[in-house]
């Protein structure tokens, strides 16, 4: 694992869902071994076309936090899928 520095990262990836409807949230965690010590959130409708999601943070704790990205549906029906391509974190 790798640890954060002083500057800022954004978090994105591209997703599409076979039927619109409900939400995609891409969550962005900056945690410091087990514990969450920041969180930013992106929340986009949901699409059948390929579209960006980008999510952006600068760490509270640099040099010691790490970062975590996670997407998950919202507001759909259980078994719902999405897909996802070209996932990444990076500093800007």
């Amino acid at each position: 694992m790798t640890t954060t520095e002083a500057t800022a990262y954004q978090g994105s990836l591209w997703a599409r869902s076979d039927t619109a409807g409900g939400s995609l949230k891409l969550r962005f965690r900056e945690l410091d071994g087990s514990l969450v010590v920041g969180t930013k959130v992106r929340t986009i409708p949901l699409s059948t076309t390929w579209q960006q999601v980008i999510v952006r943070d600068t760490p509270v704790e640099p040099g010691v936090s790490s970062l975590n990205l996670r997407a998950y549906l919202i507001g759909v029906a259980p078994g719902a899928c999405f897909s996802v391509d070209d996932a990444s974190i990076h500093s800007t």
